[in-house]
């Protein structure tokens, strides 16, 4: 006990008169050796509603040393309440059977306009919101693709693509449905010469398209549960990537927090009316670009259901959360 006194007198207090005889402010004091901080945790469905005796650990980070675990239930309004120290990162894990968990991460310190007063993280209270996302109906989805993807040979062509065969139609290679077509051009006929290139993403048939959703990174399933039936459907999309500077690229493409939602062979009624159609996903990031072996390529991952007019999107094998893990050290 005497040489664990000795060494705070040695390592602990003269940090602390480094600290309040070097002007530090309140903020650093915290961000350095942690404050308090009050933390309620909101658990919610889908729709908003609050979900009680969800299990919740709230994980209280400080840096280099040993954190603090809250461990309970939330209440009959859907709260969890828990304090702890923490040099600024506060870990929340949240489940309850028959729902994907959820995990989240705050970063107090990162705000800037955040307070720190009397040792205490500002406001006294900590709101943070959780949605878990019940289990509904997950199905086997198709998955096929990657980044590298499919080698273009050909500038300013249209290429048809099929989803199913993973892999253009002829006489670019053996699919045989066009779910799109992708057309590829670039100012450059060289891999270190072209400045900009772009690829144009199109929908031929009838009733088919496709619109762009957010991932949800906080849940172990982020992306819709459905497609919708009833809705705009885009028929072109164009990405592009420009170099404006020697070290500075702009672009504009589905990034890996984004994914497509596609409607893809349609059919239709001797009317031209619809009738049904099969539903996919292309989840990010759509790659493209110039290639050192062939002219240029194109990567994409796809999820294809396979029964005729189902829009259901919830991926059951796995593939829909390939990185979520506890984090934050709650086990």
């Amino acid at each position: 006990m005497k040489k664990l006194t000795v060494i705070l007198k040695k390592v602990a207090l003269p940090c602390l008169v480094v600290c309040l005889c070097t002007g530090w402010s309140a903020r650093e004091r915290a961000a350095t050796f942690g404050a308090k901080a009050s933390i309620e945790v909101r658990v919610v469905d889908d729709a908003g509603d609050a979900v009680t005796n969800a299990d919740v650990e709230v994980y209280f980070d400080l840096s280099v040393r040993e954190g603090v675990t809250i461990k309970g239930k939330t209440d009959a309004k859907g709260l969890f309440a828990a304090k702890g120290k923490t040099t600024g990162e506060v870990y929340i894990n949240v489940r309850k059977k028959g729902c994907y968990e959820t995990a989240k991460k705050l970063d107090l310190a990162e705000d800037e306009d955040r307070k720190v007063s009397w040792g205490k993280w500002m406001p006294d209270k900590i709101h943070c919101a959780a949605k878990l996302r019940q289990i509904r109906k997950p199905v086997k989805l198709l998955t096929s693709g990657g980044a590298r993807g499919h080698d273009i040979n050909e500038p300013k062509v249209w290429m048809g693509f099929d989803i199913l065969k993973n892999d253009w139609v002829s006489p670019y290679g053996k699919g045989d449905t066009v779910d799109f077509e992708i057309m590829y051009d670039s100012d450059g006929k060289k891999l270190f010469d072209y400045t900009g290139s772009e690829l144009t993403m199109r929908f031929v048939r009838p009733y088919d398209g496709a619109y762009v959703r957010t991932m949800d990174w906080d849940s172990k399933f982020h992306t819709d549960f459905e497609a919708m039936t009833n809705g705009q459907y885009q028929t072109q999309f164009r990405f592009f990537e420009k170099k404006n500077a020697p070290r500075d690229w702009s672009s504009e493409k589905i990034t890996k927090d984004q994914y497509l939602v596609l409607r893809v062979r349609s059919k239709t009624d001797g009317n031209g009316n619809f009738i049904g159609a099969h539903y996919a996903m292309i989840q990010g990031p759509l790659t493209f670009g110039w290639d050192y072996k062939t002219f240029a390529f194109f990567g994409l991952h796809t999820f294809f259901n396979p029964t005729f007019n189902d829009p259901n999107l919830e991926e059951m094998n796995g593939y829909n959360t390939p990185n979520f893990r506890t984090i934050g050290g709650v086990k």
